[in-house]
């Protein structure tokens, strides 16, 4: 068993946040950091070899911390309140996103510290547990909704940076990874972009689109839109052509896809697919591929 001492990085507001917690690792041979933000643990992150995350802080996917993390290979456990007490949910095995796992009880949760902890030697847990929490049955959802938190997140920022939506009321709900959509829109085709950028955030695996659309008497959506729009589904249904790159035109049946893919079969695909939707006609395919370049 290796004799390397195990480094674990706090990240909350404060030391309020971990002083119990932290007491106990240290007892156990541990040495322990605290960020206060994701830019000190950014810092830390790069003077130090972590093996262990602990967080107040959902991890946004695809965010720098996350990337940094991946790269270090760290094991992340979230830390979620319930009632007067917290559970822990696992959020990265090794580098990996396991979001969705079940949550661990505090003695739980000491057990598999103990296993992330290597040099550790001995546990003594002394954690405590509220009884009304230990009954609860309902824990094996807290993942998921932790999942659907962090993706209403996403949805709700990308939103929020779009440049057709930053100043519509648009809200968000997030349930099992499900995405709904409500508010009001101005026009058809920025109901179509909010579908576009709500469908392109990691995670989401369904949507509802509730929208209403203030111009949709003066301005209904042509039939070109909406074929535009199921060409769209089918892409993104296939989970392998990136929409973010990607525009798609229809006009009279011809569809017309443009933008760039990662490779000639993305490319391919893409075409094919498109090829399949009905009453598409024809496909001008113009998209970009790196082997073409």
């Amino acid at each position: 068993m290796s004799e390397e001492c195990v480094k674990v990085l706090l990240l909350g507001e404060g030391e309020e946040d971990w002083s119990n917690l932290a007491l106990h690792l240290e007892d156990q041979g541990c040495d322990c950091w605290l960020a206060k933000s994701t830019e000190d643990a950014l810092t830390l992150l790069d003077r130090q070899k972590f093996h262990l995350v602990l967080t107040t802080k959902p991890l946004l996917l695809g965010n720098e911390i996350v990337e940094r993390l991946e790269e270090l290979n760290c094991n992340v456990f979230y830390r979620y309140p319930v009632g007067d007490g917290y559970w822990w949910l696992p959020a990265m095995d090794h580098g990996k996103e396991c979001l969705g796992a079940t949550a661990l009880r505090p003695r739980e949760f000491a057990g598999a510290i103990a296993q992330d902890t290597s040099s550790v030697k001995q546990v003594h847990n002394n954690l405590a547990v509220n009884p009304a929490i230990e009954r609860n049955t309902d824990r094996e959802h807290l993942g998921e909704r932790v999942a659907d938190l962090e993706i209403q997140t996403l949805v709700t920022d990308a939103l929020s940076k779009n440049a057709d939506l930053a100043e519509k009321h648009i809200t968000t709900e997030v349930k099992n990874r499900t995405v709904a959509l409500n508010g009001t829109v101005q026009t058809a085709n920025q109901k179509y972009t909010a579908e576009q950028v709500a469908w392109q955030v990691p995670g989401v695996q369904g949507l509802k689109d509730n929208l209403s659309v203030a111009d949709a008497q003066a301005m209904p959506e042509s039939a070109d839109d909406k074929l535009a729009r199921r060409v769209e589904f089918e892409l993104y249904s296939t989970k392998a052509i990136p929409l973010k790159t990607v525009q798609i035109h229809a006009e009279n049946g011809v569809v017309t896809l443009t933008g760039t893919v990662l490779s000639r079969a993305e490319k391919l695909l893409a075409e094919k697919t498109a090829k399949s939707v009905e009453g598409v006609l024809r496909v001008v395919n113009s998209l970009a591929a790196p082997e073409e370049t």
